[in-house]
């Protein structure tokens, strides 16, 4: 049997499976990105059904068994914050020190943030209501002529009330608006106009009896 000299050919590099191996990672990225979604609408699910069984807990003062008790001993101490928003910033302190364990992957502390922020507004909605309005109150020397253009322009009432700045002596009106919330920019060029004019505004969670919702009253 003859020997022969030649030397093994080079292997070609395969073209077509170059291309499917991209092709297969393209893929897996997808379903990483995919999968991440997914963990995110898990947590915002979960923190709506949480907030839900949480303010129906607290309406029959009862406990979860959580950090609840710790965030109504806390709110009873800053009465100014709900209890719900007492709960999220006592469970946010346990995630933010639990990150140093997930250092190498921090997506579970992301995922619990998300969880409990969705929480907390869920229960705070159901707490203060989800009919919000703004209210004015309007400090003004020209009471007559802005209680007219809100009247006319935006379609709501206003009430007034004599006043007097203590500090210059002079007498004024206080007037009491309540708005909707897209109407503040309109409400805030009415008075702009009038000098000397003081306003502030306050949330309000809730509105009970008659109140206006215009719909034809267009800003002139």
């Amino acid at each position: 049997m003859k020997k022969t000299n030649e030397t093994p050919k080079p292997k070609t590099y395969d073209i077509e499976e170059y291309r499917r191996k991209k092709k297969r990672e393209k893929l897996l990225r997808h379903l990483a990105r995919g999968g991440a979604v997914l963990l995110i609408l898990a947590a915002i699910f979960g923190g709506v059904f949480c907030g839900l069984c949480l303010q129906f807990a607290l309406r029959v003062n009862a406990s979860t068994g959580g950090t609840d008790i710790i965030a109504v001993v806390l709110q009873q101490k800053n009465p100014g914050k709900s209890v719900p928003v007492m709960i999220f910033l006592v469970n946010s302190a346990v995630v933010l020190v639990s990150a140093f364990i997930y250092k190498d992957n921090l997506m579970p502390v992301f995922l619990s943030l998300i969880y409990m922020f969705v929480s907390t507004k869920t229960s705070d909605a159901m707490m203060c209501g989800i009919k919000s309005a703004m209210k004015f109150v309007v400090i003004s020397e020209y009471g007559e002529q802005i209680s007219r253009e809100v009247i006319e322009r935006m379609g709501h009432g206003v009430t007034a009330t004599p006043a007097k700045g203590m500090f210059e002596g002079h007498e004024k009106t206080m007037l009491i608006c309540v708005i909707q919330p897209r109407q503040i920019v309109q409400f805030k060029r009415i008075i702009e106009k009038y000098p000397n004019t003081f306003a502030y505004i306050e949330t309000v969670n809730e509105i009970v009896g008659k109140f206006n919702h215009p719909r034809t009253h267009k800003e002139k």
